[in-house]
């Protein structure tokens, strides 16, 4: 089964952003100058995922989106390391 990665831009307050989602949860959050955009991903700024993970989504922002850093191939946060909120 083939996975599709959505992606959006954000601007931020230390710069563009580029966000990254697969199957509802969030693979990547990476500098836009540093992170070529894959010809195979699909922009999508409606993603739920991507809009929870939005810097600036403030009351748009959906509760509960998951962030899965194994999907984008990344190794996650010790379990002693406090999770990202």
């Amino acid at each position: 089964m083939t996975t599709t990665t959505t992606y959006t831009a954000v601007p931020s307050p230390v710069g563009e952003l580029v966000l990254t989602a697969e199957g509802g949860s969030v693979t990547r959050v990476g500098f836009a100058a540093r992170t070529p955009i894959d010809p195979a991903w699909r922009r999508d700024d409606a993603d739920p995922a991507l809009i929870a993970a939005s810097p600036d989504a403030g009351d748009q922002k959906v509760r509960g989106a998951a962030v899965n850093p194994r999907a984008a191939g990344e190794t996650p946060a010790p379990a002693n390391h406090p999770p990202f909120r």
